[in-house]
């Protein structure tokens, strides 16, 4: 399965101020079965964003989307 997280208030605003975001957005978590048991797996937004020239902020904002997401997961 593949679940998409998103905080759309968040999300909306991010990309209102920098449009490239929306290549990161929304985040995708995928489960995959391995042995008799489920692996969580996500692509880190700052792995994504990393290829693109965007604000420092951004970057920021990436790291804290992902240690959230590490939260989560």
């Amino acid at each position: 399965a593949v679940l998409e997280v998103s905080n759309a208030g968040f999300a909306a605003r991010r990309r209102a101020r920098e449009p490239t975001t929306s290549l990161a957005l929304p985040c995708r978590v995928a489960g995959l079965e391995e042995g008799s048991g489920t692996r969580l797996g996500t692509i880190a937004p700052t792995s994504i964003l990393a290829g693109f020239d965007v604000e420092p902020e951004v970057d920021v904002t990436a790291a804290d989307v992902e240690r959230t997401l590490r939260q989560i997961l």
